[in-house]
């Protein structure tokens, strides 16, 4: 049986790495288990990627921020904490500028409620996607828009 070896040089864990982002040592160790190919290289990394995050899905996100954000002319504000890991992580300047972005996102979208649970059957009906072409009852029954399409009752159908 006889066994090739291929030889990983740096250009290709550069390549590799430009196309994943992952660590130096993942893409050659990557490149040695599959006979320097890229693609399968890929898939590798891939499926280490998937084990890890499998293995960090059991953490406790105990550290993070809070941050308000006000929007011009101060009608609308957001207060939003957003939790991680570590506090190093939490200080870093891609965490807070994610925490600004989310909250801009949620000023944008003017949520007139916080939890699932504040949500009533009477409750805005502009959320249960009624306008001028359809007829909406706060009953949550199902509702016919002027073409026929029904629409089904309750604010999360």
């Amino acid at each position: 049986m006889s066994t090739t070896t291929v030889n990983i040089d740096a250009k290709m864990v550069k390549e590799l790495r430009d196309k994943t982002g992952a660590p130096f040592g993942d893409c050659k160790n990557a490149l040695v288990g599959s006979n320097g190919d890229i693609e399968q290289a890929i898939i590798l990394l891939r499926k280490k990627g998937i084990a890890m995050a499998g293995k960090k899905a059991s953490r406790s996100t105990n550290e993070g921020s809070v941050s308000s954000y006000i929007h011009a002319g101060g009608k609308i504000g957001v207060l939003l904490e957003l939790n991680c890991e570590s506090d190093f992580v939490a200080r870093t300047d891609d965490f807070k500028e994610l925490l600004h972005d989310i909250s801009m996102h949620i000023a944008a979208t003017d949520p007139k409620y916080i939890r699932r649970e504040d949500v009533t059957r009477e409750g805005d009906l502009s959320l249960a996607g009624c306008g001028n072409r359809q007829t909406c009852s706060s009953s949550g029954e199902d509702r016919r828009r002027q073409d026929g399409e029904v629409l089904r009752g309750g604010l999360f159908a």
